[in-house]
């Protein structure tokens, strides 16, 4: 196990540089803070989100996207699209995918990667992504498939979905609706709001899936200081194929004119009673440990190499 003091040192080892996001200006604004740890003075950082990320990103998708054609799309590459924009590169998750690489991290999978933080504001950039997303599309069809066409054609999307297996699971779930249309058991259920559907949804392409095994376990220095790899290359693919595939099949659903009804009523209640329905980013805490003292010299390396990340004009 990598010491405190060890975990806590200034000099960097093998790192992962997260590539610029075409459009993204920044993540957020690292800034510095004390707190007491048991009478303790602890040095920590926090990044500040001014907006959510991915704002930025479909403005410059939208205007990239601005002379492509506006016929509709496959529902998977959609939802590549989505993941793309309102998860792998317009939110938090980006953040995770640069830095240091920690090798406890790889040798102990009983370590936990990712802190509660991190997990609260991907899923919040995540689901305000999302309801965004659908809310346009709704009202200018021709807009999304553009956007769509420009993030397949401007990003780098390591993964995919089977359309078949798609259609598989989109089946299945409308068969589920429907038996729950004969019942009646959702009969006086009031229809899910837009971010509601979005929070559903999240939940089950995204936060129950593959990433939870990286979020479950033990606590680890590697979530106290700031700028470990926390997501690999391939753990990148497995989520964001997971994500596509279950997002799609969710679309397709909801796009069922026999079921879209019963779908809303089923999100009302299945979607997470605790998930924010305003809020579009958060701040993520770092607290540091108690002999690595004041972040800024590491976070002074850190933006030398991925200054996409980790620039922080308060700080540095």
């Amino acid at each position: 196990m990598m010491t405190r003091r060890r975990a806590g040192d200034q000099r960097l080892g093998r790192f992962a540089s997260a590539l610029a996001v075409p459009g993204v200006s920044s993540y957020g604004e690292w800034r510095a803070f004390t707190w007491d740890n048991k009478g303790r003075v602890q040095h920590g950082v926090e990044l500040v989100p001014a907006h959510a990320p991915w704002r930025e990103l479909f403005a410059a998708f939208d205007v990239a996207g601005k002379d492509l054609a506006a016929e509709p799309v496959a529902v998977e590459d959609e939802a590549a699209a989505i993941v793309a924009c309102c998860l792998r590169y317009g939110t938090y998750f980006h953040v995770m995918t640069g830095g240091e690489y920690f090798p406890d991290f790889a040798r102990d999978d009983a370590l936990s990667r990712i802190s509660d933080d991190e997990m609260k504001r991907t899923n919040i950039e995540f689901s305000s992504a999302l309801t965004q997303w659908w809310g346009e599309r709704a009202a200018d069809p021709n807009k999304i498939s553009r956007r769509t066409r420009a993030a397949l054609d401007l990003l780098p999307i390591t993964w995919d979905a089977d359309s078949t297996i798609v259609q598989l699971r989109a089946e299945s779930l409308c068969e589920v609706l429907r038996r729950a249309t004969k019942d009646g058991s959702l009969a006086s259920s009031p229809p899910a709001s837009l971010r509601q559907a979005a929070n559903f949804s999240v939940v089950r392409a995204y936060r129950n899936g593959p990433i939870e095994d990286l979020h479950a376990g033990t606590w680890s220095a590697g979530t106290e200081i700031p700028g470990f790899v926390r997501l690999y290359a391939g753990e990148v693919r497995q989520i964001c194929s997971n994500a596509t595939t279950v997002l799609g099949s969710i679309m397709l659903a909801r796009g069922d004119p026999k079921v879209a009804q019963v779908f809303d009523k089923a999100a009302a209640l299945a979607a997470p009673a605790d998930w924010s329905l305003t809020e579009e980013t958060a701040t993520v805490r770092f607290h540091g440990l108690p002999e690595a003292g004041p972040l800024h010299d590491r976070l002074r390396i850190l933006a030398s190499r991925s200054p996409a990340l980790f620039s922080a004009p308060s700080v540095l």
